[in-house]
Formats: C-alpha cells, structure tokens, sequence
C-alpha cells in the first residue's frame, strides 16, 4: 500500500484533482479541483501511487515548450479526474492496461509504445513514474 500525506480537510475518495509526478519530493502531488473548495488549486495530497477515473489529459503547452527550450524542469503535464490514494490498483478484471509514457519533448507529452498519443482514460494508474492506462482513447 501507498505512504499518503493528506490534508485531513480532504477525503480520500471521489476527489477531483489533477495528478503530476513532483520530481523536487520524487512522488506525486495532487491539486484539489473541487469547484468551491477552499483548498481548489492547491496541492492537497502528496502519494507514491494513484488511481484515478474518467482520466483526461491536461497539458499546458507554454510551459512544455519553455521546458523543453530552457532545459529546464516545471509542471506542465497532468491527470485530470477523480482520484484515490489508497488501495491494489495493480489488478484489474477482464482489462489489461497499456502502459504509457511521459515525452516533455513531444507535443502530448503521454504516449503508448506504438506512439499513439493518449487524450483521455476510463481509468489511470500512476506507481511512482510508471503509468497505466485503461480504457485508453488515443489520437
């Protein structure tokens, strides 16, 4: 099971949020998206693992490009959907995830190995800096 900081004002399920993979705490950090929260756009929760459905991809392409141009490292590529913390994320019945990876270089930063570019999930599944994909819808 996942080591979870939390924020105790917020739950641990059915909660709509963006996840990235924060490399200055080398895990993930997830902003809480929560139309009229208090806590709406702030880093509610640190996690070394995350499930998340009705996953879509957000990128903000200035920041990927000014990565990309200065070398330099900054949140520019995430999750969007509602998130849980805890719990066996790594088996699913009757589906078999495709495992996605990240790419700052190329334009929707989320690939499959066949260089399909991801757009949104039924469901994803982040461990650390491996991502699985459920459900996958591609471009």
């Amino acid at each position: 099971m996942a080591q979870v900081t939390t924020n105790e004002r917020v739950p641990d399920r059915d909660l709509r949020g963006d996840v990235y993979y924060n490399l200055r705490i080398g895990g993930l950090s997830i902003v809480d998206r929560r139309p009229g929260s208090d806590t709406y756009g702030n880093v509610v929760k640190h996690s070394e693992q995350a499930w998340i459905t009705g996953a879509e991809v957000v990128i903000y392409e200035g920041k990927r490009q000014q990565a990309v141009e200065d070398d330099r490292k900054n949140v520019h590529a995430m999750f969007r959907g509602s998130v849980q913390t805890y719990g066996d994320f790594t088996t699913t019945p009757n589906v078999d995830p495709i495992e996605i990876n990240y790419h700052a270089d190329k334009e929707g930063c989320f690939y499959d190995r066949r260089g399909r570019q991801l757009l949104e999930a039924d469901g994803v599944i982040i461990e650390g800096k491996r991502i699985l994909a459920i459900g996958a819808t591609f471009a």
